[in-house]
């Protein structure tokens, strides 16, 4: 089987992250850093959590886990950001 991003699921604190359902979501890989899940919208950026940085962090691809300290048992999904689908005409 041949895999996508599609098939890229990021759990950070419990939290599950499909990064190709939000293109305000990137998962970034750094040799000081290691692994690490960014918000990055409207010129702010904000790390969500990271390998190293977080109480548990997991990356899975097609249900095989990459990267993982530990699966969450519980998972919620993440409050909305991004896009609202709103347009600005003001500006």
């Amino acid at each position: 089987m041949k895999f996508s991003y599609h098939d890229v699921v990021v759990f950070v604190d419990g939290v599950r992250y499909k990064p190709s359902k939000n293109y305000a979501i990137q998962l970034h890989c750094t040799k000081a850093g290691g692994w690490q899940l960014w918000h990055i919208w409207d010129g702010v950026e904000k790390k969500i959590g990271g390998e190293f940085d977080s109480e548990s962090f997991c990356i899975e691809i097609g249900e095989t886990h990459a990267i993982c300290g530990k699966r969450p048992k519980n998972v919620t999904e993440p409050e909305p950001f991004g896009w609202d689908g709103m347009v600005n005409t003001d500006a």
